[in-house]
């Protein structure tokens, strides 16, 4: 079984990082953004902010979070 934790969404001026099941992460540095019943996101301006260690930490809580039900089927 797979289960989707994160997805990249380019866009032209930036970058958005996307946590399928981000509502149930903690926010450190306020780097989460969305108001939405399940997803969050941080976005991304500079390459600098790919290597910030509070972005390293969500990814590692992200890709621990047990597996749950995708809306893609």
């Amino acid at each position: 079984m797979w289960t989707l934790f994160t997805f990249i969404l380019p866009e032209p001026e930036r970058l958005r990082i996307g946590f399928e099941w981000g509502v149930l992460l903690p926010a450190p540095s306020l780097l989460l953004e969305g108001d939405g019943k399940q997803v969050r996101y941080v976005t991304i301006s500079s390459g600098k902010q790919l290597t910030a260690p509070a972005l390293a930490a969500l990814l590692e809580t992200a890709a621990a979070i047990p597996p749950r039900p995708s809306r893609l089927g």
